[in-house]
């Protein structure tokens, strides 16, 4: 629990108060040595990763391997869209897009790269895909997965879904695109 990580930087000697703790657990976490795990009733549990009983993997490109898993849950998406979602520069997504088994097209006049399996959508996929009208909880990656929002956020939701500072709000889609905020609710 963060209580008992505190309690090991306490006794290491490294006082945790002061937002010290905190500040820690997300170097942590950014470093790839700690994941949060499940709650313990209203406990955060953190768990370091090497303990996970899971094999890591070292691919040998890893930024191909980023744009690979990137397409195959996003896609179709472009290089703006890939260095929005992984602060790579534009050299490394283009890299990182030439690396890969992926299908490109072009899309509102720019290059975007898509998975194999999108050829075989049907068109009543995408009819029942579009018919669906789902809530979404904030921070969620249909809206955040994406550099340009607008295909998804018209204008006049925007500030009760996402803010320009990257804070979002629970919200509702419906035909692809949002239909309704659930801020507050």
């Amino acid at each position: 629990t963060r209580k008992e990580i505190y309690e090991v930087f306490s006794a290491a000697g490294i006082d945790p108060g002061d937002n010290r703790g905190s500040h820690l657990l997300r170097a942590f976490g950014g470093e790839g040595e700690v994941v949060q795990g499940p709650r313990r009733g209203a406990q955060e549990i953190f768990l370091r990763v090497d303990a996970l009983g899971v094999e890591q993997f070292e691919p040998s490109d890893p930024f191909a391997e980023l744009a690979a898993r990137y397409v195959a849950g996003h896609g179709p998406v472009g290089v703006a869209d890939l260095m929005a979602w992984s602060a790579l520069s534009k050299s490394q997504a283009l890299k990182a897009f030439g690396s890969i088994d992926a299908v490109q097209v072009e899309a509102a006049g720019q290059l975007m790269w898509m998975p194999h399996w999108h050829r075989d959508v049907s068109a009543e996929d995408i009819q029942h895909a579009l018919e669906l009208r789902l809530g979404l909880p904030a921070f969620d990656e249909y809206l955040l997965g994406y550099a340009n929002k607008d295909l998804v956020l018209p204008p006049h939701l925007r500030g009760d879904i996402l803010t320009p500072n990257g804070l979002s709000w629970p919200w509702v889609m419906q035909g692809g695109v949002a239909v309704a905020s659930l801020r507050g609710t």
